[in-house]
């Protein structure tokens, strides 16, 4: 096998553990000796074993002399929770690593490679690195930037309307297409949508497996003033504890639930780098944003997005809401460009998710 072979089964391994590492990166690992595969090891979550540990301690034989593939620089720094990695690799005397990425946390970057290599231990970097990069494309971000990773989603009909003229929107897509956003959110800290989205709809705003709640994460609220009925469920359900209401400078709320004070832009809305600033204060590393039309159409405006997902079903509706409003663009040569798209079919329904970014129109 090749080290891009090898380095595919570190990518598979990593995501074993989709949406419980936060706020540590996917990581994997494979150790090959004499040709073979002799253990194999994952990072499961914070505060448990890293990867080239997990892999090194599931291992039934001794090591000297083998390669071991990772797909993030072994960490070599001290003040967290478990053992430095790169120490280890050279106390059981491998013979060779090899990584995609280099760790941007600048308590390692690049000093775990210098460190092994040092100690005499090969080290090839850059295998299937924009792969490792995409895995790992949140922790990148919110360590690179001190900002979450905003992710926007939205639902929508053929004809790009996200609910009908009555407002209703329940339900677009299908049964299936709702499974994968679920899916999406357990990887994200937070989910976040408009005032609106949350008077018209009342949603959970949980992550589900049927009706079951499977995980626990943020639920932001984004408003200019607090004028919602407390019975809401993001007011008042079992979850209540994860919610937290943005609102502006100087407005309070008399409701159960935590609160963010964030600086306003010169039309009165929210400031998204001030409200991201704050969150990622607050340990939340990476948002899906989910709706409706007016906070989409912000976000998009002011170019704060990393990623955009949208699922589309075969129904056409005509007259409806769309996803987005104004968002300041009037001729082709200036439109929004999304990378890197990857479509899949659910069913009948289609799911588009690209990174954001530049791109050139020639």
């Amino acid at each position: 096998m090749s080290d891009k072979n090898f380095m595919n089964m570190c990518f598979d391994l990593a995501q074993k553990s989709w949406g419980e590492v936060s706020p540590n990166p996917y990581v994997g690992a494979v150790i090959v000796k004499d040709g073979e595969i002799v253990s194999t090891g994952y990072h499961k979550g914070p505060g448990l074993a890293h990867a080239e540990l997990d892999a090194i301690n599931n291992a039934d034989q001794d090591l000297e002399g083998a390669t071991i593939f990772c797909n993030l620089e072994p960490c070599c720094h001290t003040n967290k929770r478990t053992p430095p990695c790169a120490q280890r690799i050279i106390k059981e005397k491998f013979k060779k690593v090899v990584i995609a990425n280099l760790d941007p946390n600048p308590l390692v970057a690049g000093n775990g490679v210098k460190l092994m290599q040092e100690a005499g231990i090969e080290v090839v970097n850059g295998v299937l690195k924009e792969k490792g990069e995409l895995l790992n494309e949140v922790f990148f971000k919110h360590i690179q930037k001190e900002l979450p990773f905003v992710h926007l989603k939205w639902a929508q009909t053929l004809d790009g309307k996200i609910a009908a003229k009555n407002y209703t929107s329940k339900w677009i897509t299908s049964d299936r297409a709702r499974a994968h956003v679920h899916h999406e959110r357990m990887a994200h800290d937070a989910i976040l949508v408009g005032a609106s989205t949350v008077k018209k709809d009342n949603p959970s705003l949980t992550v589900r497996e049927g009706d079951k709640v499977v995980k626990s994460i943020k639920r932001i609220v984004v408003a200019s003033k607090d004028d919602f009925d407390k019975g809401l469920k993001f007011f008042s359900d079992h979850h209540c504890s994860d919610s937290i209401l943005v609102l502006p400078e100087g407005v309070q709320t008399e409701a159960n639930v935590e609160v963010v004070n964030c600086k306003t832009n010169d039309n009165g809305k929210i400031d998204l780098i001030d409200m991201l600033k704050k969150l990622h204060q607050l340990g939340i590393y990476s948002v899906y944003v989910e709706g409706g039309h007016a906070i989409l159409t912000q976000f998009l405006k002011e170019k704060i997005y990393d990623r955009v997902s949208v699922f589309i079903a075969p129904k056409i509706i005509g007259e409806g809401l769309s996803p987005l409003g104004d968002i300041g663009i009037h001729d082709m040569k200036d439109a929004l460009c999304l990378l890197d798209s990857k479509v899949e079919l659910l069913g009948d329904n289609i799911y588009l998710t690209s990174r954001g970014g530049a791109c050139s129109q020639d």
